[in-house]
């Protein structure tokens, strides 16, 4: 009973605790770079803001599906202002996708790490980590607009980078401590323009809406973001020779195919094997191939479930370069997978997408794998969710493996499967 009760007084003084402490540390990090800039070791962000004809957009994720949901944002940016520099700050592991962009003029690969929960000496480690990527790739860049998309943030690195470069405007969301979603108002200290980034929202619409709040872009420019195709992921997609790629993995290229993903990064948003063996014998009806793909990191799942599914499906796993991968995905007729990058790849190109998610429609719109968030762009995309989360688990699914998500049935999937199939055949026959 008393150390139930010393526990409780602890934790109401804790959390203020940890907000001051950390209030403090940013304020003394923002007087340490003015002293190095007065001694003229960083550049002075004295400068002042003229018409912008150098961006930076800083996204630290290393999530494809995020990086494919600020996509729209970039192209938007570039049609825009045409003739201005942009660049990005990213990190390592996504560089080589960003330098695929075709409106992309530089790319800031910067190696600094997973993100790991916080606590007050990986929030120090992490800014050091930022300080000396900054020193070692980005010291000579001198942006007039950083543009910070990520909301709430990314553990507040990305604003700690834009606070180093010292542009004169540096624009991002109002801060939020999830998942109490309180303001982090120290956090926020780093930018000069924060924007309200609004509840409820499908993170590209976010993402855009940021440009129209700071005035980059009219409001009416940003209505289809969700719903239309990514361009410049079609454009990576037709760089690739479909005949010589079809040939390597052996697709019969006069033959419709579907391609299922069943890998994920995360073990708890991977559909059981044995599901999608008994929707593969369902699907085989059609009479379209069935090629399973997956990258290098997941491809023994893909096997296993070859393995079990033998001469009716064809096995692409590990074997395609991120790029291949894009345009075997372009020359699908339907995509099926879990939430995953390949389904936002999908989901983008225009194909019939259905995507399996963990968290429930009803849950809380703004957690960070809410499917109102994250779904995959375009114009034909399908999500399948749980009919309810399996305790303890409330919004999202906390468990290490599989565990809500086998509350999606096979049967929930071909149901799922036919209204995507019908919104496709009607929007393909619709009359112009």
């Amino acid at each position: 009973m008393f150390k139930r009760g010393l526990r409780r007084i602890l934790g109401r003084f804790y959390a203020p605790l940890v907000r001051h402490g950390r209030g403090i540390a940013t304020t003394l990090f923002r007087s340490g770079v003015c002293f190095f800039r007065w001694i003229h070791l960083l550049p002075s962000s004295t400068r002042e803001p003229r018409s912008p004809e150098h961006f930076l957009v800083i996204s630290l994720t290393h999530h494809l599906g995020d990086t494919i949901m600020l996509m729209p944002l970039l192209e938007h940016l570039r049609r825009a202002y045409p003739s201005a520099r942009i660049d990005c700050a990213v990190e390592n592991s996504m560089a080589s996708f960003y330098r695929l962009f075709p409106g992309m003029d530089n790319v800031y690969a910067l190696k600094l790490g997973a993100v790991v929960p916080a606590n007050i000496a990986l929030s120090v480690q992490r800014v050091l980590r930022v300080v000396i990527c900054y020193l070692q790739e980005m010291r000579h860049c001198t942006p007039d607009i950083c543009i910070i998309p990520r909301w709430p943030d990314d553990l507040f690195r990305d604003r700690v980078l834009s606070y180093l470069i010292g542009a004169p405007r540096r624009i991002g969301f109002v801060s939020l401590a999830f998942p109490t979603a309180e303001p982090a108002t120290y956090r926020d200290a780093f930018l000069t323009e924060t924007y309200n980034g609004e509840s409820g929202l499908h993170e590209p619409k976010r993402f855009s809406l940021l440009l129209t709040k700071s005035g980059l872009l009219p409001e009416k420019s940003i209505e289809d973001v969700s719903t239309n195709c990514v361009e410049s992921l079609r454009q990576i997609a037709f760089s690739v020779d479909w005949h010589a790629l079809a040939d390597r993995v052996k697709i019969d290229r006069y033959r419709q195919f579907a391609i299922l993903a069943p890998g994920a990064s995360i073990a708890y948003r991977r559909w059981p094997i044995e599901y999608w063996g008994r929707l593969i014998e369902s699907l085989k009806k059609s009479g379209m191939n069935i090629i399973l793909l997956s990258g290098r990191g997941d491809a023994d799942i893909a096997e296993s479930l070859h393995s079990l599914t033998g001469k009716s499906t064809i096995l692409v796993a590990g074997v395609t370069t991120f790029v291949e991968s894009i345009a075997l995905i372009s020359h699908a007729s339907l995509f099926l997978g879990n939430d995953s990058g390949p389904a936002h790849i999908a989901g983008a190109l225009g194909l019939p997408t259905l995507t399996l998610f963990v968290a429930n429609k009803d849950g809380n719109p703004d957690y960070p794998s809410s499917p109102t968030r994250i779904h995959p762009i375009g114009p034909l995309v399908e999500l399948c969710m749980p009919s309810e989360l399996i305790k303890p688990c409330i919004d999202n699914c906390s468990a290490l493996d599989a565990h809500c998500i086998k509350n999606i049935s096979v049967e929930n999937v071909l149901e799922r499967l036919d209204v995507l199939l019908e919104r496709a055949n009607t929007i393909h026959f619709s009359p112009k």
